[in-house]
């Protein structure tokens, strides 16, 4: 059971008292069977708004801010308050249906795959608010509304396409996003997406936010057969004006987030293109009152030419929006350069922790240049075409993101081989002529090696490139003395990795008396990372009368590898002692923990740094069972937590092994001891924590 209530309602408000208040006694009157609490935020109101809600609803929670800090901002603020299973961003300008919170929450209930809903919301007159149920802007979409071809075609397919014109919005269907005005999502997701997009004071915070669920792979769904009233604009108009040259420069960056820097940069050019048309449109119409005073937002010249300095001059857009009474966003920048899923390793997951963290978010403006190649992780590394366009158009972004967000850090994945440290240095470089502090992290143990090894124009290149760093951290202490001589000891700082914790409640397979324990191996499958000694290890146990069963979950790292143990895998796997899951991931990978009960990883991977799947072990209370490889004596203490074996050493691993199947009393002390040190030192929330603590030591 929930301890929580069903639906945590979040209310963004200032000035709007009146709206507020029947906004709020809907909720209540139309919450149906649901448990809901509500959260007001106040970004600054003068109007009596906090007096008149405490007064008339004194069960609404209630964070008061002094000043206006914008839309998305006061949203994330109260995310971090609700304890709902879901959450619903409500407009205060709006009433809910009858059934619209009971159908929401049903829907989100009943189909595991959802992010987000919505409902069909209607303006006062019955008509229906076309950004409902939306796609994404794309490019074409800023050429027709320069020639307002979707207002004279609003139905049409082609030049409505963002709208969806061509659809009655009746009825129910998956959406690329949904309006701003009422979106309900899961609260677990929502936090691990990092909350709604703040960059910007306000604006198309909706599509930002639906675009984050959509690359994390969540579907969001539009309910036509439920309701909301909007009174659109009303709780804006006092400030419309100056806030709305916002709007190219969330435009752009929606279609730059989407589609790449190329095609920011066309948009950046077509949404210029758009503002002087539509100038050239308003000058026109100017002289006849009745078109002003019937399409005002058409003949506002003071916006669009506003909109066309933006586009070759922002920042006087953004002076002007500071001396209009926005406040400026004092928050210190970070510019996050890492790349994220897929593929899957070690340094994309931690990049996905950081950039969900709302605690991160809280404390600085972040900004993400992703340096993912989305092919699998054999190419790292590898010079090809495709990665030398990558790592130019990596920079370019870096250099762009760095000149007009002028951060205060940034945060980079230093690399460990010849190609994909050179495309640091000019990132790294890049970051610094802009003024930041730069901070990587080394995610692995083979720059050492990789120093040693190089060719001397590349050590120069080294030994230069980290001298331009603020802050350089490792994952574990045994890490430090990578860079012994090439940093001082002072600027090496020790931060390790984190993962969620589980609830911790095993539901362990039933097992009869003489059941064999259950080994698990979770991570590349591949010679390097122990897979062929791990096999050769199980045979000699199972000489020795100590059988186990075994599970291998992961993808093989190269095909030499799939043609080299899937062989092995398959040959003793008859009898089901050892089984090939492939890649787990969410449920799949927390069943083939639970069940397990000891985890091995005898890895000899060159770039080994800190196994996320040894913290996944022992945060589920398993012995683990690797060896002493780059950080990984920091997380399994031999004879405590586990046992540590030497590299290659089959009979050690068998005979450690062998210890293990046999002693239930040893397994189940080992993996509590472990589990302890992770509460104590692995866990997300310490990680995040660790993170935010050296960020905040390098801006001191």
């Amino acid at each position: 059971m929930s301890s929580g209530p069903d639906l945590s309602v979040i209310l963004v408000t200032w000035n709007v008292r009146e709206l507020v208040l029947t906004c709020i006694q809907c909720v209540f009157q139309r919450q149906g069977e649901l448990e809901v609490e509500v959260i007001l935020v106040d970004n600054g109101s003068s109007d009596g708004t906090l007096e008149a809600v405490q007064e008339a609803f004194p069960l609404v929670r209630i964070v008061q801010n002094h000043e206006n800090l914008g839309f998305p901002r006061a949203n994330n603020l109260a995310l971090l308050e609700a304890r709902g299973r879901h959450v619903l961003f409500l407009n205060p300008d709006t009433e809910v249906g009858d059934d619209t919170l009971v159908a929401c929450v049903r829907e989100l209930d009943a189909d595991a795959s959802l992010g987000a809903v919505g409902c069909r919301v209607l303006l006062p007159d019955g008509r229906v608010q076309v950004e409902s149920a939306r796609r994404h802007y794309r490019l074409l979409d800023l050429v027709w509304e320069a020639f307002y071809l979707h207002v004279l075609f609003p139905h049409s397919r082609v030049f409505a396409h963002q709208v969806m014109g061509d659809w009655d919005h009746e009825g129910d269907r998956d959406v690329e996003a949904l309006v701003g005005a009422f979106i309900m999502v899961r609260r677990a997701v929502v936090l691990d997406v990092g909350g709604m997009p703040d960059e910007v004071f306000m604006y198309h915070e909706d599509l930002a936010l639906c675009l984050r669920l959509e690359k994390r792979g969540w579907k969001i769904r539009y309910l036509g057969g439920v309701t909301t009233l909007h009174h659109h604009r009303a709780s804006t108009a006092r400030s419309s004006s100056p806030l709305e040259l916002l709007e190219g420069e969330v435009r752009v960056r929606l279609i730059r987030e989407r589609s790449g820097l190329l095609a920011g940069l066309a948009a950046r050019f077509l949404f210029g293109f758009r503002a002087a048309s539509r100038l050239f449109f308003a000058l026109a119409t100017r002289p006849f009152a009745g078109l002003r005073r019937r399409f005002p937002q058409v003949t506002d010249v003071r916006k669009q030419a506003g909109l066309v300095v933006w586009t070759v001059w922002p920042p006087f857009v953004r002076g002007r929006l500071r001396a209009s009474g926005i406040p400026e966003d004092l928050r210190p920048g970070l510019l996050v350069v890492a790349p994220t899923p897929p593929p899957v390793h070690g340094v994309s997951v931690f990049t996905t922790m950081l950039l969900s963290s709302m605690e991160l978010r809280t404390r600085f403006r972040v900004r993400h240049v992703d340096l993912a190649d989305r092919r699998s992780s054999h190419n790292m590394g590898r010079l090809d075409v495709r990665n030398v366009v990558l790592a130019f158009v990596h920079v370019a972004e870096v250099l762009v993101a760095a000149w007009t967000q002028r951060p205060a850090l940034c945060y980079l994945s230093l690399s460990q081989n010849a190609l994909a440290f050179q495309r640091d240095a000019l990132l790294i470089a890049a970051a610094r002529g802009s003024g930041a502090r730069v901070v990587t992290h080394l995610h692995g143990g083979y720059f050492g090696e990789f120093y040693r090894t190089a060719a001397g124009p590349l050590r120069w290149m080294i030994r230069h490139t980290l001298g331009w760093l603020h802050r350089c951290w490792v994952l574990g202490e045994g890490l430090r003395p990578l860079f012994d001589g090439l940093l001082p000891a002072k600027r090496v700082r020790v931060v390790p990795n984190g993962v969620p914790d589980i609830e911790h409640e095993r539901h362990r397979v039933e097992r009869s008396f003489d059941m064999p324990p259950t080994v698990l191996f979770m991570g590349q499958v591949s010679e390097s990372k122990g897979v062929g000694d791990l096999l050769e290890a199980l045979s000699l146990t199972e000489k020795e009368g100590r059988s186990a069963h075994c599970l291998i979950a992961g993808s093989y790292l190269t095909e030499s590898d799939r043609s080299v143990l899937e062989p092995r895998i398959r040959a003793m796997g008859e009898g089901g002692r050892v089984v090939a899951l492939g890649v787990v991931q969410g449920e799949d990978k927390a069943r083939a923990l639970a069940e397990a009960d000891i985890f091995v990883l005898p890895s000899k991977y060159p770039l080994e740094g800190q196994p996320l799947a040894i913290l996944e072990a022992m945060a589920e209370g398993l012995p683990v069972v690797a060896t002493p490889r780059a950080a990984i004596p920091d997380m399994v203490v031999d004879g405590v937590t586990g046992f540590l074996v030497p590299e290659g050493d089959i009979q050690a691993l068998a005979s450690n092994l062998s210890r293990l199947i046999e002693d239930a009393d040893l397994r189940e002390r080992m993996g509590r001891a472990g589990r302890e040190l992770y509460l104590s030192r692995f866990t997300r929330e310490r990680c995040l924590a660790r993170v935010i603590q050296e960020f905040d030591d390098a801006l001191a």
